[in-house]
């Protein structure tokens, strides 16, 4: 008789407790035994959504898809796009700054490429397809800047060309405000930048 009322007071203690429980798993959005139904919408969403992000990025015009093919060029790879600020066109700065938080992907860069830029005072030297079409003879380099903000907040870090730059952008009447898209292609493993004027 003790054991049967031990037994039916822990029965009593217990069901709330299962109660609890059977109202958390209700509240469960994914189903126990998805359909076929189900699984096709997730699958739909995902490809909605990776459409999306592909019509959202840039294409390379044919003509510079063409004159990159010719050069024996492949992985064309967008970078960044900016609207050229003045300081990009100063003989005095003599370079184009690109902020690596806006830089759409560093898969443009090997391993050892990306090491080397990390380094202070060092940079690769790259060719360059200028918007031209024709590939610039002289030297431009591809470096990284970390320049420190006002009131000692951090660093703004920044991917910048430079070298003969200042004299690419006079040869190509490059003006404020023109905007421009800078990919990046590989000629026997040697990196190049396409400077394509949008």
């Amino acid at each position: 008789m003790e054991m049967e009322m031990k037994m039916g007071m822990r029965t009593e203690l217990e069901l709330p407790q299962q109660n609890n429980l059977k109202q958390k798993l209700a509240k469960v959005s994914i189903p126990r035994e998805p359909s076929i139904t189900w699984y096709e919408s997730l699958f739909a969403r995902i490809g909605e959504t990776l459409r999306k992000e592909k019509e959202g990025r840039p294409t390379l015009t044919e003509e510079f898809k063409k004159k990159i093919s010719e050069l024996g060029g492949t992985n064309e790879i967008f970078i960044y796009q900016k609207a050229l600020f003045a300081t990009d066109l100063t003989q005095n700065h003599n370079r184009l700054s690109m902020p690596l938080k806006q830089i759409k992907t560093e898969n443009f860069l090997e391993d050892h490429e990306i090491t080397l830029l990390n380094k202070t005072n060092c940079y690769i030297e790259v060719s360059l397809l200028q918007p031209s079409l024709k590939v610039w003879k002289d030297d431009i380099y591809l470096a990284r800047w970390d320049m420190h903000k006002h009131n000692n907040s951090g660093t703004c870090s920044m991917y910048i060309l430079r070298g003969t730059w200042f004299r690419m952008a006079k040869a190509n009447n490059l003006k404020v405000n023109d905007v421009i898209q800078v990919w990046s292609f590989r000629v026997q493993g040697k990196l190049w930048i396409a400077l394509v004027k949008v």
